[in-house]
């Protein structure tokens, strides 16, 4: 018997056990973890995003309602109409009851509508408009949150993967990893990404200028990609004078001149062809009244002190970890690729100031500037990559400051979901946890023998800090509505797939 037994399991393929073996093997696997474990990071991303969806932001937000609405009105009617809080003509206000049967507010919307509404331009109404007609709902019906809010899951997915292939190009893989973790976790980011505004698809075409860019594919790529940029929101543009200063310094002048003239051109078309399709008089009134709003002195000092990405600032430190691991970018050596993350970095800075109102901002402005800085945050690895001079070989040495910093992120995110009845920690509790960091920070700086233990201790910290974004995501309506009325939305995923369940198994 103990022969026949060597004698089957000897009788498979010698390429077979070679293969199966290579799997399991160490170096095989470290390999293929190298090549695809973005791919794992960006799927959990997506399922955090995705679950409860339809409660936070709040159910009918305004704003994304605003886009639902143009681009029902303009997919059925050719003209758009939704709500505006601009005054372009007395004429063109009135007033429309808007039932909803898919939040629990007990009460009938009355909005103030305005027609034609050109706060802002055609793509995104356009694709609303027709993903709110597959879905059944015609102007001025609201669908569900669970279902109109699904595009911008893709979304979600398509940038988080632009952000690390640009990381990975420009600082390699491992860092790459990094800045593609801490923005995909990162609370109050992830549910941006899923709210209906335009700075999410303007990101899209933003990180695909910068992609096709630095990996030198055919100029009509990047035009294209700015172009639309710019026609899902003119402050798009701000990466035209960055890319045409770039070509002219790589002595690409006829390039540089195409670049600019075509992207300027393509973006002036296509507006100017919209407002002259609709109503070319208001739609320059519209552009005027925009351009000549207030705006204010102080926007940068609102940026850094208002965390959040919604109209209610939130004590998410995941925001400032972002902010200022991406600003070390304006501190590493520079290269052709680092110049022109910086430059981009502060034309978006600079974009976000000269459009928006001081101490009014709507946070969502800030989600292309976040996406670069995420990007940036790569540098902080990549710099340490230091050459062991006896084996040759590359070696990537973890700052200290960097698990320091994630754990401090995780501390005080325990303060995010803050429920009504326990708002705040023991106080010897939090003290405790506080001393016990500093000293372990103290020990790791001084004995030099734990320094290899760092990168274990960084994976285990950000494997705690993804699971503590899943915790808030999954928590935070809870938390936030339990002792006031919120919008509760009454279809919901959890519904949807009881019915399923129901009439599959019944």
């Amino acid at each position: 018997m103990p022969k026949s037994k060597r004698t089957r399991s000897s009788s498979k393929p010698p390429s077979q056990r070679t293969a199966l073996m290579n799997f399991w093997d160490k170096k095989s696997l470290g390999t293929w973890l190298q090549k695809y474990f973005w791919c794992i990071v960006i799927l959990l991303a997506l399922f955090v995003r995705f679950w409860k969806i339809e409660y936070i932001p709040y159910a009918n937000d305004a704003d994304e309602l605003a886009y639902i609405w143009a681009g029902q009105s303009l997919t059925e009617f050719g003209m758009p109409v939704s709500w505006s809080s601009f005054e372009h003509a007395a004429t063109q206000w009135y007033w429309l009851e808007v039932p909803s049967d898919v939040f629990s507010d007990q009460y009938v919307m009355r909005v103030k509508f305005i027609k034609p509404w050109f706060d802002h331009s055609f793509v995104l109404p356009i694709i609303m408009g027709t993903w709110s007609h597959l879905l059944g709902y015609s102007f001025p019906e609201i669908p569900p949150a669970v279902w109109y809010r699904l595009p911008f899951l893709v979304l979600a997915g398509i940038n988080l993967t632009l952000v690390y292939q640009i990381a990975k190009k420009v600082f390699g893989n491992l860092s790459a990893l990094f800045a593609l973790s801490i923005l995909s976790f990162s609370p109050m980011f992830l549910l941006a990404q899923r709210m209906v505004v335009s700075e999410n698809l303007l990101t899209t075409f933003l990180l695909l200028t910068i992609y096709f860019f630095f990996t030198e594919r055919p100029l009509w790529s990047v035009i294209l990609a700015t172009g639309l940029a710019g026609l899902v929101k003119l402050p798009g543009l701000f990466v035209l004078p960055i890319i045409t200063f770039a070509l002219l310094d790589q002595r690409k002048y006829k390039s540089a001149v195409l670049y600019f003239v075509a992207v300027s051109l393509f973006v002036l078309v296509g507006y100017l062809g919209y407002g002259a399709l609709i109503d070319l008089p208001n739609f320059l009134a519209a552009m005027h009244d925009q351009s000549s709003r207030l705006l204010g002195w102080s926007n940068p000092a609102f940026i850094f002190s208002h965390p959040g990405f919604h109209t209610k600032a939130v004590l998410d430190l995941s925001y400032y970890l972002i902010l200022f691991l991406g600003l070390l970018i304006f501190f590493v050596p520079q290269t052709k690729e680092t110049k022109l993350l910086s430059l981009l970095t502060l034309a978006s800075l600079f974009t976000i100031w000269m459009t928006s109102a001081e101490q009014d901002m709507l946070g969502w402005y800030k989600i292309p500037l976040f996406s670069l800085l995420a990007i940036n945050s790569a540098a902080v690895f990549s710099f340490n990559l230091q050459t062991v001079e006896k084996s040759k070989k590359k070696a990537l040495t973890i700052p200290l400051f960097i698990p320091v910093l994630v754990t401090l992120t995780l501390i005080n995110n325990m303060g995010v979901v803050r429920f009504p009845e326990s708002p705040f920690p023991e106080a010897q509790l939090l003290r405790m946890i506080v001393l016990g960091l500093l000293g372990v920070t103290l020990l790791f700086t001084y004995l030099e023998s734990l320094k290899k233990f760092l990168p274990w201790i960084l994976i285990a910290v950000m494997i705690l800090y993804a699971g503590q974004s899943f915790y808030i995501v999954d928590r935070y309506f809870e938390a936030n509505c339990k002792d006031r009325t919120c919008p509760t939305p009454t279809v919901t995923l959890r519904q949807k797939v009881s019915d399923f369940l129901k009439t599959t198994f019944q």
